[in-house]
């Protein structure tokens, strides 16, 4: 089993997490292992030495073509969303529901499970992740 796969497992944990503050800061820490992940295999060395920060790397991958405008923006959603929660200690609520709305859903995708809007486009942002990472590691040898 690699480590992405014991991710997707922990994800089923962390999905049904109650706190909204605590599920958004989990939530955006998977979607930042894929990015780290993608990095890795996209530059081919284990090691990104360079101490990015997370909004960097996504830029990052997506100078380069690997993802595009509509994942681009909804993982610039989802970290307005962990900033608002980890930097304000009771964030608006309306603000909160405003950014929620602006998330975008392909029109191609379902979740055929009961999930929130941020719920859905969160799993469904690191299965397009998770696609780009494999598609990437075909293509390339291991790191």
């Amino acid at each position: 089993m690699t480590r992405l796969d014991d991710l997707f497992k922990e994800l089923d944990h962390d999905i049904n997490i109650k706190d909204d503050r605590g599920k958004v800061i989990a939530l955006h820490l998977y979607i930042e292992e894929w990015v780290n992940e993608i990095l890795k295999q996209f530059a081919g060395t284990p090691e990104i030495k360079a101490r990015l920060s997370f909004w960097k790397k996504v830029k990052m991958v997506y100078a380069v073509g690997l993802i595009d405008d509509l994942l681009l923006h909804n993982i610039s959603c989802i970290n307005k969303l962990r900033n608002l929660y980890s930097h304000q200690r009771k964030p608006s609520k309306d603000k909160i529901e405003e950014i929620i709305a602006e998330m975008k859903e392909r029109p191609c995708y379902e979740w055929g499970w009961e999930a929130t809007k941020l719920e859905g486009i969160c799993v469904l942002t690191m299965m397009e992740l998770d696609d780009i990472y494999e598609s990437l590691k075909k293509s390339r040898k291991p790191v």
